[in-house]
Parts: structure tokens; sequence; C-alpha cells
């Protein structure tokens, strides 16, 4: 029976992909390495899988038994307690299946002795049961079958380029690796620890989607974004629809041809003829689009993103990157913001935005046959996407904040940090003050004014983490442009002509990224 369900799926989605997608899949050579030969050498760089071995096989051995343990890991998966389609196994080891057992005692009879799993739970308390996003909506939480599917299950490596996948493969035995540039094209959940919660100190936890009576172990979240809660979150912030605002275009136009600042119209209300004016904190300064940088090649650039550990934070040229984004799901990158504020000392502002590969990159599909006669999807990386954000960063009140904010990006990996506070002598506009006729600061006159620059030495709290992956910096001044240009493009509708607004946004870049960051309003 497991043998059926398994192949059946198999032939399943190479029908799906040459019969619905000729224009995208080619099946190509068939792969040549010998999986069977890497297996002790994957191992042996990375021992902490090895010691997963024995739960991977218990797992598809329980999920072919157990519709019941399919059912709870594709529901706990679709609930994305850390908005993402993870299932803590501390979460669902005591949830009854067959038989009047657990999750846990299920497990159990396919293991040596129960020694042998109580030290798995004592060493991986984080230990994740996964569900993956297929290609080509080939497999996923939304889509398992439950009834008829019963994946393999596949184990996330850090120090090798292979990955370990279990399941019944008749004749080959139960056990093979694949090359990591390939993503099965079968159904497959992957054993991971979790990026984003860690074991915390004390007796309760802070969140609520972590607070499980029958949990071993008390967790807390790496950051608090990565609480899914409340359910009106968004999950992912791919297709976010945005326009920029009437008074942002308008900022543009006052100062096309004059000198001065946008944000001084966006914020104050100031003109060249009106050079006096309130804080409106009817806007806040947010992060609207990401892209890589083209001095970057794509396909070094990923690899660079599915590094792990404390490495180089410089991308490498060299054989032996990590390259297993089907088996972590959503890259999850972090936003810090520096910027010296009157009231001292100030921790720096973060944010954290969630992202798909095929959000940032131009990704096409060719389908070939693998090891043990399975078929797997190869991944070509062609370009790179530019992704919409909305992610807020502060009102900018010059009475408060100086006038250049420094933003660094990260992507996250596991959260070991170190704290540390920095001192610098920074300028404050001269000319921002509590005006009693407004009611609330105020700023007179354009740009700084006529009044002097006031030089104050601020203290920044700046928490740093020894894993993530520094992306790099971007400096942006008060005085900068919003907007830079206005190209209207002409287009026809159904023979009927109208005019596309194409508003041009100042872009921010480094050696690996660009950004655009805009006044928008919240209120």
């Amino acid at each position: 029976m497991k043998k059926t369900l398994f192949y059946a799926v198999m032939i399943a989605a190479i029908c799906f992909a040459s019969c619905n997608n000729d224009d995208i899949f080619i099946e190509t050579n068939e792969v040549t390495t010998d999986p069977i030969a890497l297996l002790e050498e994957v191992y042996s760089a990375d021992q902490e899988v090895e010691m997963l071995r024995p739960f991977a096989r218990a797992l598809y051995n329980a999920m072919s038994e157990s519709p019941i343990l399919r059912e709870i890991l594709k529901t706990k998966a679709l609930e994305q307690f850390n908005k993402e389609y993870d299932v803590l196994y501390q979460f669902i080891k005591d949830e009854p299946v067959e038989n009047g057992l657990t999750v846990r005692q299920l497990l159990l009879t396919h293991f040596e002795n129960e020694e042998m799993l109580a030290d798995i739970e004592r060493r991986r308390p984080t230990l994740t049961i996964f569900v993956p996003q297929l290609p080509e909506e080939s497999f996923s939480a939304e889509i398992w079958n439950t009834a008829e599917e019963i994946p393999a299950v596949a184990l996330h490596v850090t120090k090798h380029i292979h990955t370990p996948i279990f399941g019944d493969f008749g004749e080959y035995g139960d056990e093979f690796v694949v090359e990591s540039g390939l993503v099965p094209a079968f159904p497959v959940v992957v054993l991971k620890n979790n990026a984003r919660v860690v074991v915390a100190e004390g007796s309760r936890t802070r969140f609520a989607a972590l607070d499980n009576p029958n949990c071993d172990f008390v967790f807390e979240f790496t950051h608090e974004y990565f609480d899914n809660s409340e359910k009106e979150v968004q999950v992912t912030t791919r297709q976010t629809v945005y326009t920029i605002d009437p008074k942002v275009k308008e900022a543009f136009e006052i100062y096309q041809d004059v000198d001065g600042w946008q944000r001084d119209y966006i914020y104050y209300g100031i003109t060249p003829s009106s050079p006096n004016g309130p804080l409106s904190r009817s806007f806040q300064e947010h992060i609207t689009s990401f892209r890589f940088s083209s001095k970057v090649e794509p396909k070094l650039m990923l690899e660079h993103l599915t590094k792990h550990g404390s490495g180089p934070t410089l991308i490498t040229f060299g054989v032996g990157s990590n390259f297993h984004p089907w088996t972590t799901g959503h890259f999850a990158f972090l936003i810090n913001t520096q910027i010296g504020a009157t009231s001292q000392p100030l921790s720096e502002r973060s944010a954290v935005f969630l992202a798909y590969p095929e959000d940032l990159f131009e990704v096409t599909y060719t389908v070939t046959r693998g090891p043990m006669g399975s078929f797997f999807y190869v991944a070509q990386v062609t370009g790179f996407k530019t992704m919409k954000l909305t992610t807020p960063l502060m009102t900018w009140n010059l009475a408060q904040y100086e006038p250049t904010m420094k933003i660094v990006i990260f992507k996250m990996n596991d959260q070991q940090t170190i704290t540390s506070l920095t001192s610098y002598e920074t300028e404050f506009a001269g000319n921002i003050g509590l005006d009693l006729a407004f009611g609330t600061d105020s700023k007179s006159g354009l740009k700084f004014g006529t009044s002097a620059k006031e030089k104050k030495t601020v203290t920044v709290q700046t928490v740093t983490s020894l894993t993530n992956q520094n992306l790099g910096d971007v400096l942006v001044d008060f005085g900068d442009k919003v907007v830079v240009s206005y190209q209207p493009q002409r287009s026809l509708l159904f023979g009927i002509g109208f005019i596309k607004e194409n508003w041009q946004l100042r872009k921010y870049e480094n050696n690996m990224y660009s950004i655009t960051v805009e006044p928008v309003r919240v209120e």
C-alpha cells in the first residue's frame, strides 16, 4: 500500500507537469550521481542531522499507518502559528491517533527503544515538521490529500549540499540523498529545527500561539513579528497593492523646479510661499519595495542567502554553499533602522518581512529523473523580481529625530544575539519647536531655515545577531527627493487611449539590494 501510493503520486506529478505545462517542463537527462554512496559523507559532515535518521524513518512509517496523523500535520501546518507551514513536534506528540495511541506512542513503535526517542526530544526541543510548497502547485499544505497521499520525509541539512529523503522505495530501500538543487516532484515533508522559536526561561510563555500545556518546554518567538496569534495579520507581504499618496505627488510638483525638500511639504505643509507649518502625523516613512542588486548574479545571490551559520557575509565563488530553499519555506529579512533621537538612549527600530524565493527571483523549472527512479524539479534562477512592501518605519518628526537614518537589512538565521550601545555626534534641525498657535511641533523655514544646526551626542542601543547575514546598509536623508520624476505613458485599452501614471521613486542601493522609502498616509 505504501509503495503503491508513493509511486502513484510521483507518476501523477509528472503527468501534471507534462500535460499542463509543456512550455515550462522539459524532461532532461537522468542524474547519474550515486545517492547511496553519498549517505556516509552527508551524515559525517552533519552529525546533528544523522541523529534524526531514526525519527525521519519512524515518521514516514507512522504517516503510512495513520491517516489521522497525516490530517493532524495538515491541520496544524495550515494554522501557521509562526507564519510558516511549521508543526512543532512538541505540540502534537500527545495528540490521539488510531488504536488509542498518541502521536508519540505511534512513533515509538518504530524505534528500537524509548531512550532513543527521548534523547532526540531532549536534544532537539524545537524539532519541526514542515510542509513545503513545491513548484507549480504540485504539493502544499492547502492541497494535501491526506486520505491518499503519504509524503516522503526529508532532512534539512546545513553542513552539506545534499538532502536525505526517507520513504518506501521498493528494491532501493527506504533512504537516499539528492543534490540540493533538485526539488521533489512528489509529496514530501521536512524535518528541521525551528529558526523562529527558542526555548525560554521561566514557566510561562508571553505568546498565546506558544501556550501549550502538554509541551515539555516553554518557548518564545525569536521576534514578535512571528507571533501569528492574531489571524488578521498578513502572513506574507506578496501582492501588496499600494499607490503613491496625492500629497507626495503634490510635493514633487511644488519642488520640481524650486529648491526645497519634498518632505517639508508632506510633513509640515511648507511651500516656498508658506515657509512655516505644524507637524502632520498623518504620514509615516515606509519601505515600499525591495529588489536585489543587478551587481550580483541571481544564482550567486540565491546561494548566498541559503548559507547558514556564522560564515563570511560576502559572496564567495567556492563550492559547498548550502542550497535548500524548498526545505525551509519563506526567507525572513530583518530591517534595522538606526536614527539619532533627542530622547536617550534609543533602541534601534526593527521590522521583518517574509518572501518566498519566487517572490524575489525569476525561476523556471524543468523536470528530471533522479535517484531511485523518482522525478524532481530542477530550478533555474534567471533574474530578480521587485517585491512590493508596506513596512512602516516612523513619522519623521525633526523635533525628535535627526535628519538622516541608516537602514540595515539582514537575512535572518538563528537568533544568537549581543546587545551594545553606540554613541556618536550628530546634527539636529534648529528651526523646530513648539508653536502655541499650532499647538504642536512646527517648523520655521525651508530646509534648515536660518537657525544654526544643533550638535548633540546621541546613543543608540543595537541588538546584533551572531549568525544573521548582513546585506549591507543605505542612508536616507530627510532632504532626499521622494519622487525623482514623473513620466506619463500613453496606452490603448480596447482601442481607447488613456494616460498611465508612472511616478519614479528614489532608489537607495548598495552592492546587494535596492529599496524605495516614502511617506505613506496612515490616518
